[in-house]
């Protein structure tokens, strides 16, 4: 029988707490890309989680195994056609159909082409998508503002995201350019004025 699956707090937690993308659970929990490896949602506690999801007006729903969206009355707006979604983000979510990662309206219309091998949500005007394994970052339009380069990234916050080169994390700003050199062994997205970072195994 045909079961829908509506998101609940719980089900937006997430064991990796900085990526944020989309997965086939209800609200991504493997999130943020389409890999299966981030998720939608992270470091955020349930009532985080559950006032984030309040504060959507579409929530991601599934129906014999497909997704799509329905409004906070409950209404389908867009009908369940995708392997995975996202939740939205400034107006964009991200979808996955026949193995490609694009983004969608909340009119459901694909603005960004499925295109990439995985995506995740929007942040300050930007998504980190990837191409061959390699990160980079597209604007809103679908343009790729900096090119997938990178090994690994986080999503922008207070203008930077972290970035991996080699073995080593660093932040990049809006053009692509290091802000901060590649020299710690991990770097987290910044939370107001104070980023965590890992130098040599050590915070």
């Amino acid at each position: 029988s045909n079961q829908t699956t509506i998101p609940s707090a719980a089900a937006m937690e997430t064991s990796k707490p900085d990526k944020s993308g989309i997965s086939e659970t209800p609200v991504v929990s493997e999130v943020p890309d389409v890999s299966m490896e981030p998720s939608l949602i992270e470091n955020q506690s349930e009532d985080e989680a559950a006032e984030t999801a309040m504060s959507t007006e579409l929530l991601p729903v599934a129906i014999a195994g497909a997704w799509g969206f329905i409004n906070t009355a409950g209404e389908m707006v867009i009908a369940p056609q995708y392997e995975a979604v996202s939740l939205f983000s400034e107006g964009l979510a991200a979808v996955r159909q026949g193995g490609k990662t694009g983004y969608v309206n909340q009119l459901g219309e694909l603005v960004i082409p499925l295109s990439f091998d995985e995506g995740l949500a929007f942040q300050e005007g930007l998504a980190a998508i990837s191409l061959n394994r390699r990160w980079g970052f597209v604007n809103q339009k679908g343009e790729v503002v900096i090119e997938p380069y990178f090994e690994d990234v986080y999503y922008f916050s207070q203008g930077r995201a972290p970035a991996k080169q080699g073995d080593h994390w660093g932040y990049i700003d809006a053009a692509g350019e290091w802000a901060v050199e590649p020299d710690f062994t991990r770097a987290f997205p910044f939370e107001g004025d104070i980023a965590q970072v890992q130098w040599n195994g050590r915070d």
